[in-house]
């Protein structure tokens, strides 16, 4: 299917020019900015920014070019990686960095979301395969470029993360696993796993890029330092390693699929809208927008509307 379709508006700009576009840029800007952040990286983060450029300059003193990075929440990542980023503009080298999502891809230095970077058809199917041309701008995009970051990977499907990998072997004309690229992953497994409908927890597991024949190939880094988190954080922090670790007390529900966690009392407000809040909205007007309830379920996102609507004076209407 195509936009018209949909009823949407054709691109009006050839993909090559928005490649081009991603290379616009101030190369001696890009090396101040790299040379500022460069001594900001921990001890954790420049054994890792260290090993990748030399891997880049071909270095033998590093022998392997796929890197995973494991990193917690907000051990600094991202951080890193636009560091890396950084540095290869300043040094006028090419790079593709992409995730599994549009938001974290927001957050990378010229990011993008993983189904159009490599023409991925959604949704993607064991059987689909890339629609990038070998001859297109984009697989010239792929094959000059020294570094391909994938960002998320615990949310990858193997199949995709499979057909990347194929497709980049093809394009580099070699049977080298990932065509002889520097591949550079991060995740954490702790967080979302890869969607797969109705499935079980065993089919969810299979459909990981650990399950690919890939995997084996790649050198895991970690990044246990939290540098996100404040010193009063650390008690709630370190309760939520338990649960990613699966080492605090888990109850199952008698479908047998299901577990709970018990949440501390300690950590439990009687009022969640009036901790976020305040009991009068309209005095702490000015900080509204810098505030917010986070919820997985909509359900519990209306609950919550519906008491701040009512805290608020005046009659509330429905847009």
């Amino acid at each position: 299917k195509s936009n018209r379709d949909f009823q949407l508006l054709l691109p009006t700009e050839p993909v090559e020019h928005l490649i081009e576009d991603e290379y616009d840029y101030d190369q001696s800007e890009e090396q101040e900015i790299a040379n500022r952040n460069i001594p900001l990286l921990n001890q954790e983060q420049r054994r890792i920014f260290t090993d990748i450029l030399l891997a880049v300059n071909e270095n033998e003193r590093v022998s392997h070019r796929l890197f995973f990075i494991k990193g917690i929440g907000g051990a600094g990542k991202t951080f890193l990686l636009n560091t890396l980023l950084t540095y290869l503009l300043g040094n006028n080298h090419r790079y593709i960095a992409i995730c599994y999502t549009g938001i974290p891809a927001s957050l990378l230095k010229n990011g993008q979301t993983i189904h159009p970077a490599f023409m991925l058809p959604v949704p993607f199917l064991e059987n689909s395969t890339s629609r990038i041309r070998n001859q297109s701008a984009i697989a010239d995009n792929i094959r000059y470029s020294k570094i391909i970051v994938i960002d998320e990977i615990s949310m990858v499907h193997k199949s995709i993360f499979n057909e990347i990998g194929r497709k980049i072997r093809e394009i580099m004309n070699n049977d080298i696993p990932l065509g002889g690229k520097i591949i550079i992953i991060l995740g954490d497994f702790r967080h979302c796993a890869p969607i797969v409908p109705l499935a079980g927890k065993n089919e969810t597991i299979s459909a990981s890029v650990k399950c690919s024949q890939l995997w084996q190939h790649f050198v895991k880094y970690d990044l246990l330092t939290n540098v996100r988190a404040l010193p009063q954080q650390n008690e709630f922090k370190d309760w939520l390693m338990t649960i990613g670790n699966n080492s605090e007390i888990l109850r199952h529900l008698e479908n047998g699929r299901d577990t709970i966690v018990k949440v501390p009392n300690h950590i439990i407000v009687e009022n969640v809208t009036e901790s976020i809040y305040g009991s009068n909205l309209i005095e702490h007007d000015s900080t509204l927008l810098q505030k917010a309830i986070l919820s997985p379920l909509n359900i519990h996102v209306k609950d919550i509307n519906a008491v701040v609507l009512e805290k608020l004076p005046g009659r509330s209407r429905q847009i």
